[in-house]
């Protein structure tokens, strides 16, 4: 601990913007891989429609939470219209075959997810033009973390491809593959290091609600804009009062089912695009 304050970062859609890419990517993985691995009855051409609804309104439930937590949000919806994570697979009611293939379609799900990620990482997402010059700003006065739900060897990768300067950084912490090390264990992990404050700044209600539960600050990152606010918050240690939690509304379900319609009817009919085809499609 350098300073007495802290100041910690999600990744994608805070310091990167990604957009709602990611939402759309999740979609198609988790759609494809039950397709493939032994779910298929349950994503029946003829109900696309009706998958597409109870896919998005899961991820919208876990907006900013790890990958695998989505994953299972989104299979408890297509299985059973309950579109809420669960802990342990053997929640979600499964037989024995099904519970069996579950873990070939986390496989074949967290494999795609990171090549569309990968590839929209190539193609389309930058950091905030002012993110940079922000961090090293900040740096001198405050410990600086990273608190993100992208996998940690994802997340190491990413800092590096977008030339972030690592030295900045007091900790840079993502989720992991067996599950644990949430953005809210990692807050209360930094919280009880003894800082005056902790900030929190993320994009998502989720963050919001990770903030609130580990009883750090939080600071909603909109737009470009949202860093020069940033900065003036924090040279007078005045910050803005928590929001309300919020609601994503219709706009982002209906982009999210959109785009996500056309690669999953090129699955189903037999030709699926490929990760940069898809990407493409969802910029354009």
């Amino acid at each position: 601990m350098n300073h007495p304050e802290a100041i910690a970062f999600d990744f994608d859609g805070t310091l990167i913007r990604g957009g709602w890419d990611k939402g759309v990517h999740i979609l198609i993985s988790a759609y494809t891989a039950c397709r493939e691995c032994g779910f298929s009855e349950y994503v029946r051409p003829e109900h696309l429609e009706r998958d597409l609804l109870r896919m998005a309104r899961a991820y919208m439930n876990y907006m900013g939470s790890p990958r695998f937590q989505q994953l299972s949000a989104i299979v408890n919806a297509l299985l059973h219209d309950v579109p809420t994570a669960v802990e342990d697979p053997a929640q979600l009611g499964l037989d024995a075959v099904h519970l069996e293939r579950y873990e070939g379609v986390r496989q074949r799900y967290n494999a795609l997810y990171s090549e569309l990620n990968d590839t929209a990482a190539r193609l389309f997402w930058r950091p905030y033009p002012s993110a940079k010059e922000t961090l090293a700003r900040l740096a001198p006065e405050f410990d600086l973390y990273i608190a993100s739900g992208v996998l940690q060897e994802l997340l190491d990768a990413d800092l590096d491809r977008h030339g972030f300067d690592r030295n900045l950084f007091a900790g840079i912490w993502g989720s992991s593959r067996t599950g644990g090390m949430d953005k809210g264990e990692i807050l209360v992990h930094i919280r009880k290091q003894g800082y005056r404050e902790v900030v929190f700044c993320g994009d998502s209600n989720k963050d919001c609600e990770y903030s609130r539960r580990a009883g750090v600050r939080f600071f909603r990152i909109r737009h470009d804009a949202s860093y020069r606010e940033l900065l003036d918050s924090a040279r007078r240690r005045e910050w803005p009062p928590d929001p309300e939690p919020w609601e994503e509304g219709p706009e982002l379900a209906s982009f999210l089912i959109e785009k996500a319609r056309r690669p999953l009817r090129a699955l189903i009919e037999g030709h699926p695009m490929t990760a940069e085809a898809i990407s493409q499609w969802i910029n354009q």
